[in-house]
């Protein structure tokens, strides 16, 4: 008996240090918003440009490097700015872009 319960305890254990890091579950979405004739437009609205699902905050961290990265590089016709967000894509620009006029 006391063997049974170590052996579930382990297990137990095992689950807690491979699960994610708080904050890292659940889907993350990576967003571009582009500056248009003075306003922030999500890219939902520009044909190719819709918001993409990571499995993790580190992951679209990453593919949010590369892209601003890539942007650099070889800019887009319009500015751009790139956001990660948890649970769901973002309708709107976020705050440190709202009421901003280019």
């Amino acid at each position: 008996m006391p063997g049974r319960i170590f052996r579930t305890l382990l297990a137990a254990g095992a689950l807690v240090t491979a699960s994610p890091a708080i904050g890292e579950e659940g889907s993350w979405w990576l967003n571009v918003f582009f500056e248009i004739d003075g306003e922030w437009r999500p890219g939902h609205e520009i044909d190719g440009w819709s918001p993409r699902e990571y499995g993790s905050r580190a992951e679209c961290a990453e593919r949010k490097a590369y892209a601003e990265a890539r942007c650099t590089e070889t800019p887009l016709d319009y500015p751009t700015s790139w956001f990660c967000s948890p649970g769901k894509p973002m309708d709107e620009p976020p705050e440190e872009l709202r009421g901003i006029m280019c």
